[in-house]
């Protein structure tokens, strides 16, 4: 790699320089006592099946409500974030199969998440310390509802048992 003098963030190229840009999808579980769409436990360790809503089950007719400690959670995230809070977001559906979520979705944010841009202050190994520390963006933080581990079936064939899905109490930052 050789790196143009001057600037050790660009990379020089045969066709002209290149600028070193790293990026990180960061996920963060958030904790709260019930799922982020249904009142169900999040509680580890249950039976097999124990901890499931009818929303969970995806019964006809039962439409996810929000858990309000799980936003509350992205705003303070944001807030750590120095972000922009956004007063309107909106969840998707991402149409595809988990074997944990009957639905056929997963309830995402991303076009229009809680949490706009932001960043992370980060301390330096040199010392440097309040407006001098290197400053990560960070583009947006939102919830998402999460599948459960991929072990769809146990050795005698058994499906997925769905109390363990569905949780979504996750930050995407």
């Amino acid at each position: 790699m050789n790196l143009t003098s001057g600037n050790s963030k660009l990379v020089k190229g045969a066709r002209g320089d290149w600028e070193v840009v790293v990026g990180m999808e960061i996920h963060a579980q958030v904790t709260s006592q019930a799922k982020l769409f249904s009142g169900a436990s999040t509680a580890f360790g249950g039976e097999p099946n124990s901890h499931v809503s009818l929303v969970d089950a995806a019964m006809p007719g039962m439409l996810p409500v929000i858990n309000e400690e799980c936003i509350k959670q992205a705003v303070r995230t944001g807030l750590g974030l120095n972000a922009r809070i956004n007063l309107k977001s909106v969840f998707d559906r991402k149409n595809y199969f988990y074997p944990d979520l009957p639905q056929g979705y997963q309830i995402s944010q991303y076009k229009s998440p809680l949490v706009g841009a932001g960043e992370v202050l980060v301390d330096m190994p040199d010392g440097a310390v309040g407006e001098d520390r290197h400053r990560a963006a960070a583009s947006r933080a939102g919830c998402r509802q999460i599948p459960a581990r991929p072990a769809c079936h146990d050795v005698l064939g058994r499906s997925q048992p769905l109390g363990r899905g569905a949780h979504g109490n996750r930050l995407e930052a």
